[in-house]
């Protein structure tokens, strides 16, 4: 019984720590706009606590908190291709298109599909 605590407790708190992951801010504000629901090399969907504007296009940024302090930032640009409600009260899901990306974007993806891949 012991172990099967430890296991839930661990996998918890890797949930809270990766939440940090995966939050997307507004890169002209800094403001938050959601956490990422998915993602891929050529679009992501979000979800946000507001309804989002189809075919507008966002400047977002990912910000990787670094072991020794500070971040490292993921800027890109995205059109909105669809918002729906989650079935989540106060939020929505909202799907874009990547029109711009810096150098780290293909990295994270390439990481969270890792991380979230079952291995063998």
């Amino acid at each position: 019984m012991a172990r099967k605590a430890i296991s839930e407790n661990s996998h918890r708190i890797c949930s809270e720590r990766l939440a940090e992951y995966l939050v997307v801010y507004n890169r002209c504000n800094d403001m938050q706009i959601g956490y990422i629901g998915n993602i891929s090399r050529n679009g992501l969907m979000l979800i946000t606590p507001w309804m989002m504007e189809l075919g507008g296009v966002y400047s977002m940024r990912i910000q990787l908190p670094e072991p020794l302090g500070g971040y490292t930032v993921i800027d890109f640009d995205a059109r909105c291709q669809w918002c729906h409600r989650d079935i989540t009260p106060d939020c929505y899901d909202s799907g874009y298109t990547i029109i711009e990306r810096s150098e780290g974007f293909e990295q994270l993806v390439k990481a969270l599909q890792f991380y979230f891949s079952f291995q063998t």
